[in-house]
Formats: structure tokens, sequence, C-alpha cells
């Protein structure tokens, strides 16, 4: 017995690296972005917040699922 599957797949994914997202315009933007596209997978890296503020923005996406790494530290070094 041969099992054939054929489907194609849609995702959606945007990487942002955006700084400032505590910010009170950070909110607004991300929901127009997330309106516009209805992306599937949302990638934020180096956001530099975290702890309630970041559970925040998270809950505001909206997203069944999430996963996060906690700061530890938010580096300033130069290049």
């Amino acid at each position: 017995m041969v099992y054939t599957f054929s489907f194609f797949m849609d995702i959606k994914i945007i990487c942002w690296n955006c700084q400032g997202a505590a910010s009170s315009k950070f909110s607004a933007i991300l929901q127009n972005i997330l309106r516009y596209h209805k992306l599937d997978i949302l990638v934020s890296p180096e956001m530099r917040i975290s702890g309630k503020k970041v559970d925040e923005v998270i809950r505001r996406t909206k997203f069944d699922c999430s996963f996060r790494v906690e700061a530890k530290g938010f580096s300033r070094m130069r290049i």
C-alpha cells in the first residue's frame, strides 16, 4: 500500500530586527504589519525589551504559540 501526499503550503514569515519595541508607537505599527500581511510567523530578534514588557508585546500579537528567550543584558558594543 502506497500513501502519497501532495500539497503546497503558503507560509508568510517576517524577520524584523526592530529596536525600540518598548515605544508607544511600536504596538500600533506591529498591529498594522500583522493585519496587512496576515503572517504565520513573526521573528523579532534584538527587541531590547524583556520581562513583562515583552510578554505584553507577545500577548498583543494574538499568535497561538510564541517562544522567547530572556535577555541577559543589552550590549552597547560598537564596531
